[in-house]
């Protein structure tokens, strides 16, 4: 991958590309701004070289830019997780994608820039009809989201699922996939001026700054078969 530590310049060549990063100002605070950085150098065997064409913005973005994530590069660096561009270039050992094909990528920092260089196993082709903006904000979300049903919950038909924020991006990931389980209950908080929009894929829905608990009590909502998914962190 591209390293987001690379020295930044502001001299135009054309060896250089545009990116993104974040600096630290005089007051703390972490600003974006506009500046060059080197072209990626060719890609190594099992790496890939990618011309970017949209870059999603992930709550992880917003935690970078605050300090809040943990492993964050101390400034300047370039952040974004996932983007979606063409492939550029590949090394001698990647089979999974081509020249010319457009794919979707999930990385860890650096995604904001013209052209990155990532590992292959991070890099999945886009279905034709799928524009690049469409991909670009899939990867954080959605495989946040299968990971978290089929891999750690490893849910199965006709259980009950109660999950947080149900209005956001892993939210709204969940409530999609789920539609492959079949018979699964959905019991979701939201924000109450989301609930139109979600009612229509949600079985049951409570405001998230209530007791909710109490009123998934009472309704009896809470089959013996049941897996709970919280985004919410207190603090000590």
């Amino acid at each position: 991958m591209a390293s987001s530590n690379e020295t930044m310049t502001n001299k135009n060549s054309t060896s250089d590309i545009k990116c993104i990063i974040l600096q630290q100002t005089l007051t703390g605070k972490r600003e974006p701004k506009v500046t060059t950085i080197p072209k990626p150098p060719a890609p190594t065997d099992d790496e890939v070289l990618i011309a970017v064409k949209a870059c999603g913005i992930s709550f992880n973005d917003v935690l970078a830019r605050y300090g809040l994530l943990e492993d964050t590069p101390r400034p300047p660096f370039v952040p974004g997780f996932e983007f979606s561009g063409e492939v550029l270039d590949i090394g001698t050992n990647v089979t999974n994608v081509d020249r010319g094909d457009r794919v979707v990528v999930i990385t860890y920092f650096s995604a904001w820039t013209e052209q990155i260089i990532v590992k292959k196993d991070l890099v999945f082709k886009i279905p034709k009809e799928m524009t690049y903006r469409e991909a670009a904000v899939l990867p954080v979300a959605y495989l946040t989201a299968y990971i978290l049903l089929f891999e750690i919950g490893n849910i199965k038909p006709n259980q009950t699922l109660l999950f947080h924020s149900a209005g956001g991006g892993i939210g709204v990931a969940l409530t999609q996939l789920s539609k492959l389980v079949p018979n699964l209950t959905l019991i979701a908080t939201a924000s109450s001026h989301k609930f139109e929009v979600l009612r229509a894929h949600i079985h049951y829905l409570f405001e998230h700054d209530i007791d909710y608990i109490e009123d998934v009590k009472k309704y009896k909502l809470l089959a013996s078969s049941f897996f709970f998914l919280s985004s919410l962190i207190k603090n000590k």
